[in-house]
């Protein structure tokens, strides 16, 4: 929410270790706080109307994210 209100339109968004090797996956990791925070920005990026998302399969994968 608070890097949504800094992009433009078209503005693109970066995010490195969205998979966490993994983990977020997997429900048996789910009482990982790390894991849950992934989880969760997924889940708000995935929900968001606003949001285009793609994953990009660079290191442990990177969501590029486009404000529509």
């Amino acid at each position: 929410a608070i890097c949504k209100n800094k992009l433009n339109a078209n503005g693109l968004l970066l995010v490195d270790n969205t998979l966490w090797s993994g983990k977020v996956l997997h429900p048996t990791h789910s009482g990982d706080q790390e894991t849950q925070g992934i989880q969760k920005f997924n889940s708000m990026v995935k929900e968001d109307p606003e949001f285009d998302s793609f994953l990009l399969p660079l290191r442990d994968w990177i969501t590029m994210i486009r404000l529509k």
